[in-house]
This record gives structure tokens, sequence and C-alpha cells, in this order.
């Protein structure tokens, strides 16, 4: 697929709304996004099951050579010591169950999507996508027991970029140029000029990916987590606190400059004044807030770099 609408007449509604509905259906029918492999399925299965033991994980990773030398690489880097490894079971247990987890959840999405990779700078890309999942995962436990669905709500919540810059190059380039323009939001050039946005694309993607609810739904309202469409019927203690989490989340990536387009230094930042932090200081914490950013940053890295980027 290649885009092939211009920049001028994007600024038509008419025609903003034929490339909205193009960008649906070609979402929903395609088949160019490849699936997650066996092994990385069966790895996502078993680490979501809560007694699951490292010995039950190591038995997977044995099948699959490009999963274990991920997992033996991370184990054997600077930051969980660089010393010489045994086994598999040994790398796991070096790592610990937590870190697996994250893991597990990356390992598939980053097979999927690498064909993707254009023009954006990737490894910058993945490094944002990594440290928005660590910190949304950091944030959220603050609030409530964590299931797993933070770090990859995280993780995964602009994946939409990545599906825009690959198939319509053209809008995509259009959209940056704006951005860089102006100086406004990405998403709120993306819904002037194309009329869908990269967070709508990513829940998109998500839902035919068949991720939770909660993940496509807060991923898809993460630029705007207090919209009254970002809600559960079914469950009202949700409410906004996932969307509000990557809100932030991906506001301190960006200010850390791991993001394709960079932004400022945190000491420049007054968190007051950004959304996602005014959001989940109207929530009431179930435990202290525990976020040391430089250190999830460091541990992205790490993670990035266990996968040859």
């Amino acid at each position: 697929m290649t885009g092939s609408i211009t920049a001028a007449p994007l600024l038509k509604d008419s025609r903003r709304g034929l490339f909205r509905d193009r960008v649906l259906r070609e979402i929903k029918e395609d088949t160019t996004l490849p699936a997650i492999s066996g092994s990385a399925q069966r790895l996502q299965t078993v680490v979501d099951e809560k007694d699951v033991s490292l010995d039950e994980v190591a038995q997977i990773v044995k099948t699959d050579p490009g999963l274990a030398s991920k997992f033996l690489r991370l184990a054997n880097s600077s930051y969980f010591g660089g010393k010489s490894i045994a086994s598999i079971e040994d790398a796991l247990f070096r790592l610990g169950m937590g870190e697996v987890r994250r893991m597990a959840q990356v390992v598939g999405v980053m097979d999927r999507v690498s064909h993707l990779k254009v023009k954006v700078d990737w490894k910058v890309f993945m490094l944002h996508c990594l440290l928005t999942g660590r910190l949304t995962e950091r944030l959220a436990a603050a609030f409530r027991e964590l299931s797993g669905k933070e770090y990859l709500a995280g993780f995964l919540h602009d994946m939409g970029k990545l599906y825009l810059e690959h198939f319509y190059p053209g809008e995509f380039e259009a959209v940056i140029l704006r951005v860089l323009e102006r100086g406004t939001a990405m998403h709120e050039v993306e819904e002037e000029l194309i009329g869908i946005t990269h967070a709508e694309i990513s829940a998109l993607l998500c839902e035919k990916w068949n991720v939770n609810k909660e993940v496509c739904r807060s991923i898809r309202f993460h630029h705007e987590p207090d919209s009254p469409f970002n809600r559960n019927p079914v469950n009202p203690e949700e409410q906004i606190l996932l969307a509000a989490c990557i809100c932030f989340a991906d506001a301190l990536a960006n200010i850390c400059k791991a993001n394709i387009h960079g932004t400022q230094h945190v000491q420049d930042v007054d968190f007051e004044t950004l959304q996602g932090w005014r959001l989940l200081q109207q929530l009431a914490p179930r435990a202290t807030l525990d976020l040391d950013v430089e250190k999830e940053l460091s541990q992205s890295v790490e993670l990035l770099n266990s996968f040859g980027v």
C-alpha cells in the first residue's frame, strides 16, 4: 500500500474523510503485518500466568534460537552485571520474572513491525516505546495492582506512526513539516490534515492483534485521557487511569529526548503543565510513586541493545 494524496488537498474536509475511510479499510483488510512466531506467542501466554516458573519459561525460550539469543544478550549486558552465563535458566534468573515478562511482551511485536522501518530513526523510535512502556508501568503501580497490560499499553502507544510513515510517507511527511512549522502537537496536525491520528491507528492495530480492550482504549485516548469516550461502562474504576499514565509517560520519554523528534530537557519542564500528571494528581494512589526516570531509560537502552538494534 502506498499513499497518493498530496499535501495541498489534504486540507479539504472531503479528502480527509476519504483518507480516513481508506486507512480504516486497509488496516482491517491488511495481511502484510506478519504474525507473531509460535514460540513468542507461547511465551506471551505463559508469562501471563501468575504462578509460572522461570523453568517453564526456559523450556519455551530454548525452542527458538533467536528468542534465546535475545534473552542471553540482555542478561549478559553491563546493566545486569556483564558476567558469564552458563545456561538459559541462569540468564532468566539474572533478569528476574519482571524483566522476563516485559521482554516477552516486546519480542513478538518488534519482530512483527520491524519491516515497517523506512525513514524513521528505528532505534530512537523503539527506545521511546520501550521507555514509555516502563514508565507507564511504574506510574500505574502507584494506583493499582499491575497486570501486565500497563507495560504493553505504553509500549504499543505509537505504533500508528510507523504504519503511517511506511504506507503513507507523503502524508506523514506533510504532517511532520506542519508540526515543525507550527510547533503544534502531532496528533492535532494529523486530525487537521488527514482526519485520523496515530493514536487511533495504534488502537486499531492493537484491536487487529486481539490486544486487551482496556489497552486499546487507553492507547486511543493517550493524548486526551479525560475524553468522555475514554470510559469502560462495565468497570467504571478503570476510567482514565491507564490513558493518563501513558500520557504522562509519553511526555517524560519525550523530555528525555527518547523520541524521533526530541523535545526539552527534564529540568526545563514544569510537571504541573503536563496533562497526564495533572490527571494523575486527581486520583487516589494506593502506594508511593516509585519513579527513577534515568534508571528506566538505562534499562530500556539495554533491552534495545539485546535485540541487536
